[in-house]
């Protein structure tokens, strides 16, 4: 557990989160706005293109779909490839060896999207040196919960052949990350390949979970300690996940928070990849994000814990409010990835 688990935000994110709350949510509601999938998805797109302005070049990006057998029933998931500028190029001859990273972005299971979190992906390209594989998984409420688990299964299964098509080949590091609502498919997709559920010749050797959703249940106290005020509201996270689940899903199974992982451990045909847990001390998710951190390391698995205490939720789509913080992230998470 940090010591410090809040410490004061800066003039900058208070004044906008006090704007926000005080003056554009109460005048919308005014208005008669109703909550729904298209006003989730642009509220999140105007945030980050708003506050999210400048990002590298990339060496190349790659559209494609996710290469699946001729008899797959699935949905080919459409994704793109960030390739930073220290990383080789495809090569049609031979494939190049590299590291990499398939990040699911955030969004409430609902919002979101690879244009949205573009500037987010070459970040990360270039903090790694990881090529980003950027899957443009299923959205809820047109596809509930389990679509974008099931997305994430066949990436994993198929992602060999896939970057083999467009001229690359993973080097043997593989880390999957995801902030939010992506942190959650991440978990669970890190658990169900420990468990041996994912068909898949890659080994996960990393993990990154940002301010993830790890517990559906709602049961953690910074649910409603932080619920109120800070960007992500806990009567908001009850929406969300309201149109992802089903009536009849149990939400506590589907809770990567919940697992035993001492068992699941103990029971693995594979090494538990090392994770990164990146908390927010204004975050309505921090307690079972830091609570998860705690589980893992007692499993006996590898993880860390760096903890942001003067942030909210979904900073990083918040840069230049906090440009700083993120600078730090992104320097973490390269660390983490290049260890």
């Amino acid at each position: 557990m940090p010591e410090n688990l809040k410490q004061p935000m800066p003039a900058a994110m208070q004044a906008y989160l006090t704007q926000l709350h005080q003056v554009i949510v109460p005048y919308l509601l005014a208005q008669g706005v109703k909550p729904n999938a298209i006003n989730a998805r642009e509220a999140l797109a105007n945030l980050t293109t708003a506050f999210v302005t400048d990002a590298p070049n990339m060496a190349k990006i790659i559209d494609t779909v996710l290469v699946t057998p001729s008899n797959f029933r699935g949905y080919n998931v459409p994704l793109r490839l960030f390739v930073p500028s220290n990383c080789p190029l495809p090569n049609e001859q031979a494939t190049a060896d590299v590291p990499v990273m398939v990040y699911f972005h955030g969004g409430g299971g609902m919002a979101g999207s690879v244009t949205v979190y573009d500037k987010l992906y070459k970040k990360l390209a270039e903090a790694t040196g990881c090529v980003v594989v950027a899957p443009e998984y299923r959205l809820a409420p047109e596809n509930r919960y389990p679509a974008a688990i099931d997305d994430a299964h066949a990436i994993l299964t198929h992602l060999t052949a896939t970057l083999q098509q467009v001229g690359y080949a993973c080097n043997g590091k593989l880390i999957i990350a995801g902030d939010s609502a992506g942190g959650a498919i991440t978990a669970s997709l890190v658990q169900d390949w420990l468990a041996n559920r994912v068909s898949t010749e890659l080994a996960i050797t990393h993990q990154i979970l940002i301010y993830a959703s790890l517990d559906y249940t709602l049961s953690q106290p910074s649910i409603e300690e932080n619920g109120t005020g800070y960007l992500l509201e806990s009567s908001k996270i009850r929406w969300y996940f309201d149109n992802y689940f089903s009536a009849y899903d149990d939400r506590e199974l589907s809770s990567p928070f919940w697992t035993d992982m001492a068992t699941l451990l103990h029971h693995s045909p594979y090494q538990a990849p090392k994770t990164l847990h990146l908390t927010a001390g204004y975050c309505p998710l921090r307690d079972e994000d830091i609570g998860y951190h705690e589980v893992l390391q007692t499993a006996g698995a590898p993880s860390q814990l760096v903890h942001f205490a003067d942030m909210p939720h979904a900073f990083l789509n918040m840069e230049n409010l906090c440009p700083e913080q993120c600078k730090a992230l992104y320097q973490k998470i390269g660390e983490f990835c290049q260890a």
